[in-house]
């Protein structure tokens, strides 16, 4: 088992496939119709093969750091390796507040992931404002969820 660390905080473990099953099934249901996915952070988690399995049609994972994703990237199960190469995956190398405010033309979301941890840092805290939030929501279709 790996212990993942970000900013100096504990930021999660992995492998834990029952604990992303669990996690990763929950959150499919939370959206009647999850057929486009955003998801910012928590890549460690596992959840991007247990969200597939649901009728997603495209996962957006937005992650910041590119170097710290080819890095987590390598140490993840082939499981998970082979799910960010299917080609509903997305993966965008982008600040999530920019991309959640620029986005692609006219792009909605059925369903809104954010698992970058508890907004206990002023990093992390810039994905918990009512700014962005009420960005997200925006680009949520009518029966989206986040």
């Amino acid at each position: 088992m790996l212990h993942l660390y970000a900013s100096g905080q504990y930021a999660g473990s992995f492998p834990d496939p029952y604990g992303a099953e669990s996690l990763g099934n929950l959150l499919a249901l939370l959206a009647p119709r999850p057929r486009s996915v955003l998801l910012v952070g928590g890549v460690e988690r596992g959840l991007v093969p247990v969200l597939l399995r649901h009728p997603v049609e495209e996962l957006v994972v937005v992650e910041p750091d590119q170097a710290a994703f080819a890095f987590l990237l390598e140490r993840l199960p082939e499981g998970d390796r082979a799910a960010f190469r299917d080609p509903r995956v997305l993966v965008v190398h982008d600040d999530p507040r920019r991309f959640v405010r620029r986005g692609r033309l006219g792009e909605q979301f059925d369903l809104a992931l954010l698992l970058g941890g508890e907004p206990a840092t002023l990093l992390r805290a810039r994905l918990a404002t009512v700014e962005f939030l009420s960005t997200l929501t925006a680009r949520l279709r009518p029966e989206g969820r986040s």
